[in-house]
């Protein structure tokens, strides 16, 4: 199949009279820069504005379903998401709407269907894992076949190094940074380009119930508008002051050889940041979990990361909850995540510890 001229055939086929959904990866910067990418790029095509953008975690819920019959969709576009869980659900929505699913994310299903597009970042480079080809960029990639938007590169590269994607996209990075003239330096995150990613993650961490970055990225003309931003900056001064807390007391880590286990009980959702700041400026050669306890939540938050790449992180987390009731796990080889009862914690280390694959 042509995944690319299909693509092309489906933004082509979009008329005034559609009413687009876009969902986008929550808890994501990824997901966000892919979703203003894909809106922005969407709009400069075709004229049209979609209507509604949804937060989502791989599946389709009840009230996802009921806000796309209100609103009359009839185009509906996944960004960062790979609705595996719903299947089903997705097979129904075809009856009354064109889909489109643009993601990175390992899947299960190959949703392509007379009535469904799926655009895996593997279909369009075969010689990369889709972890190493964040939805940012191959949405970036993907318009940059029909239209120029060189407008938006500062957006995929804020996306792709957010989902520890700098490695193998350095080259397109640096273009960015030298065309703003950004700092630059081997660790992405001491640069503004970084400084953008968290500071849209921080705020996904401080309000969970509500995606407060949208609007100021869909609304800046540029990086230092994200960068400048008075309720960002505000935000990620409450964050901060939890993450330094946590980065401070390294001393209460558990090492296994190379693999390190950090439990905490951090006051905001700051486990996936937390993680890759660990792995990235203290133990760069090791596997970093963090294991988060958050008040009022029933299920522990585990954070895996390691820049190394040496273990499909997602495959082993899959591996380590399969069979533990109410669990989930994903992510990508670099990054993943899990969810386990609280009561399964012992469980869960103790095969963390005999599985890790030490040398």
């Amino acid at each position: 199949m042509d995944y690319i001229q299909k693509f092309k055939d489906f933004i082509n086929n979009i008329k005034v009279s559609d009413n687009i959904a876009i969902f986008y990866h929550s808890m994501c910067t990824d997901g966000l820069c892919s979703c203003i990418i894909t809106s922005k790029a969407i709009t400069k095509i075709t004229n049209v504005i979609p209507k509604l953008y949804i937060q989502n975690e791989h599946e389709i819920t009840k009230e996802n379903i009921k806000l796309l019959k209100d609103n009359y969709i009839n185009k509906i576009i996944f960004v960062d998401l790979c609705p595996d869980k719903s299947f089903k659900d997705l097979r129904l929505l075809e009856k009354d709407h064109d889909i489109l699913i643009i993601d990175h994310h390992k899947y299960l299903n190959n949703f392509n269907s007379d009535k469904t597009l799926f655009v895996h970042s593997e279909f369009i480079r075969e010689d990369l894992d889709g972890s190493k080809y964040p939805a940012s960029k191959l949405c970036y990639d993907l318009f940059s076949k029909m239209i120029n938007v060189v407008e938006f590169d500062w957006l995929a590269a804020v996306g792709l190094v957010s989902d520890m994607g700098y490695k193998s996209w350095a080259y397109f990075v640096i273009d960015v940074q030298n065309k703003y003239h950004l700092n630059k330096d081997d660790d992405p995150y001491r640069t503004e380009i970084g400084n953008a990613s968290s500071v849209i993650k921080i705020s996904k961490e401080v309000y969970e119930d509500r995606d407060i970055a949208f609007d100021v990225v869909f609304n800046s003309k540029n990086i230092f508008d994200v960068l400048n931003n008075k309720l960002l900056i505000e935000t990620k001064k409450k964050a901060e002051e939890d993450i330094s807390k946590w980065m401070n007391n390294l001393d209460k880590i558990e090492k296994y050889g190379e693999l390190i286990v950090y439990e905490i009980k951090p006051k905001y959702k700051i486990h996936s940041t937390l993680s890759t700041q660990i792995n990235l400026r203290f133990f760069p050669n090791n596997t970093v979990i963090v294991i988060s306890d958050y008040e009022n939540k029933e299920l522990l938050e585990i954070s895996a990361r390691d820049q190394r790449c040496i273990i499909k992180l997602n495959e082993f987390l899959r591996d380590l909850v399969k069979d533990l009731p109410d669990s989930t796990a994903g992510g990508h080889i670099p990054a993943a995540g899990a969810r386990i009862r609280k009561e399964d914690l012992n469980i869960f280390k103790k095969r963390l510890i005999e599985k890790y694959p030490n040398k």
